[in-house]
């Protein structure tokens, strides 16, 4: 890639690294989602109580 084009992924260096390295941003995405699902896993207590305080019964609708 030249410096040029280098600029205009400036502002989007996401996309620009999935193009240029995918392994490594399919990595970062896989660890990503990995921390993700460790947030939901400690909010889920509290997600089903708020559920349950809604109306809804827990553990169906997740």
């Amino acid at each position: 890639m030249s410096h040029t084009r280098r600029g205009v992924w400036r502002g989007r260096e996401g996309v620009g690294l999935m193009l240029e390295r995918p392994h490594f941003a399919v990595a970062n995405f896989v660890k990503v989602l990995d921390d993700f699902v460790q947030i939901i896993a400690e909010f889920r207590p509290l997600l089903d109580s708020f559920i349950s305080f809604a109306g809804y019964p827990t553990g169906q609708h997740i």
